[in-house]
């Protein structure tokens, strides 16, 4: 059984949050000019923004998939969840890049329910191949492409 892979690499996006965290970095440090304190504040809630934003998504697992699991993998460390075992896939409102999050319940071995949140990426048909496969495997499990309602 071959894998398909689900979520994109966000290299990129990680990549542009970083630079714009040394251009504001080189801004503030290097200007000619006394800083107001209100655009210190500016700049100091959005080095927040964006080292929250960074450490959100470097803790996105990859997902993969195939005919009978779903394989998380995130820091070398791969979790195999059975198809069955999957109660909601869910988009979830909020994004970036163009990039909707999902959601993906599942009940681990522990009979704990748990979720990761995840970016598909850019074609869509891995995700819907993915959730032909839950109903297909769980026909209870709940399918949601819509954020609202």
């Amino acid at each position: 059984m071959e894998k398909t892979k689900l979520t994109s690499d966000l290299f990129f996006e990680l990549l542009g949050l970083l630079s714009l965290t040394i251009l504001f970095t080189y801004l503030v440090f290097n200007s000619e000019y006394e800083l107001p304190f209100e655009i210190i504040l500016v700049l100091v809630l959005m080095f927040l923004l964006v080292g929250f934003c960074f450490n959100y998504l470097s803790k996105l697992k990859t997902i993969e998939f195939d005919d009978c699991s779903v394989y998380l993998t995130s820091k070398g460390k791969t979790d195999l969840i059975p198809l069955k075992s999957i109660t909601e896939i869910r988009l979830l409102m909020g994004g970036i890049n163009n990039k909707d999050f999902w959601t993906l319940k599942y009940i681990d071995i522990n009979e704990k329910e748990k979720s990761v949140t995840f970016i598909p990426r850019t074609s869509l048909r891995e995700l819907f191949k993915l959730q032909e496969l839950v109903k297909a495997n769980n026909p209870d499990a709940k399918i949601r492409n819509v954020a609202i309602g």
